[in-house]
């Protein structure tokens, strides 16, 4: 088809993206969904002053990147280390109960602004250590916008059943689900966009996908701590599960049936959003009950994948009310 309505692609601003295959038609109806009264108070504080939780088993390290440029760092053993850097970033990951602090490292300016931040407990400030911006130049990369802090930590290992526990105790529920977007950045602005929709997670591949990084984080501007951030090794067995728990799942294409603003969003929702180039591969468009697609202009080549999720994810909110 014509490239001029590709949309919600991992769109790289040096390189194009094209779209294949034609239309297909996707189930019947939308159910009604099960409703529930109970709100979900989402984001939990850790008191640092209480002994420390038990760890939930972390994630096997998924390969060696570059530690001095995108934040990430391997580790003794089989676990994946992340230095996570930026105020917000490292703030909301401080704040965060199931994170684990394994190092701080902090200008004088930045544990200032560490110490007035309300959300911030402040006992674990304690055991920060002191750093010159350059130090932390040297650890998480020179053009890593770090704001004088950074924080050595591990992945959470957040899994999908823990969203179907919280889609129990609320009347509505959603979340976005990645195939092969490899960008952090992103993934990182979706992260952000769905935290302030209150979206309940996102989930990506565990491969060829963009993995937990200081650049991903930073992007989130502290979404990756507020929500689930949910790694799969079948994005299309989880589309099954959530189907099997009354989520009606709309993939975005450029050749979707409907416009997006066409279909009822309420009740339990997962959108599915593609990859560059390629948009959603076959298996992952098929397991979707209905694909749709977002009108824009014939001047327009496409959108962004992150801002895609943003239009997908405030319609929903509009309909919702």
């Amino acid at each position: 088809m014509s490239s001029k309505g590709r949309h919600g692609r991992d769109h790289k601003p040096h390189k194009g993206s094209g779209t294949k295959g034609g239309p297909r038609q996707h189930g019947p109806g939308k159910p009604a969904a099960k409703q529930h009264s109970a709100p979900h108070d989402g984001h939990r504080r850790q008191d640092f002053h209480k002994g420390p939780r038990p760890q939930k088993p972390e994630r096997e390290h998924r390969g060696e990147h570059a530690a001095n440029q995108r934040g990430e760092h391997r580790g003794g053993g089989d676990h994946t280390e992340v230095w996570l850097y930026g105020h917000h970033a490292v703030a909301a990951a401080l704040a965060n109960q199931e994170r684990r602090v394994l190092r701080l490292l902090a200008t004088s300016e930045a544990m200032e602004r560490l110490r007035d931040d309300a959300s911030v407990p402040q006992g674990v400030l304690n055991r920060a250590h002191s750093a010159s911006r350059k130090e932390i130049d040297n650890i998480v990369g020179e053009h890593a916008v770090h704001q004088g802090v950074a924080m050595l930590t591990r992945p959470i290992d957040h899994h999908l059943e823990d969203i179907l526990e919280i889609a129990k105790e609320r009347e509505t529920c959603c979340v976005v689900l990645l195939d092969q977007v490899s960008d952090p950045h992103n993934v990182g602005a979706i992260l952000r966009s769905a935290a302030a929709f209150d979206a309940a997670a996102v989930v990506t591949l565990d491969r060829r996908a963009a993995a937990e990084t200081g650049a991903m984080a930073k992007s989130a501007s502290g979404a990756l701590d507020r929500i689930s951030f949910i790694q799969t090794t079948n994005l299309a067995r989880a589309i099954e599960v959530l189907k099997q728990n009354q989520f009606w799942v709309v993939g975005l294409e450029a050749d979707g049936e409907k416009k997006l603003a066409e279909i009822d969003l309420k009740g339990r929702i997962a959108f599915v959003m593609g990859t560059e180039g390629e948009g959603l591969r076959r298996l992952v468009r098929e397991s979707c009950d209905q694909v749709v697609r977002l009108p824009i202009n014939a001047a327009s080549e496409s959108l962004n994948v992150s801002n895609a999720a943003a239009i997908a994810l405030y319609e929903r909110s509009r309909q919702l009310g």
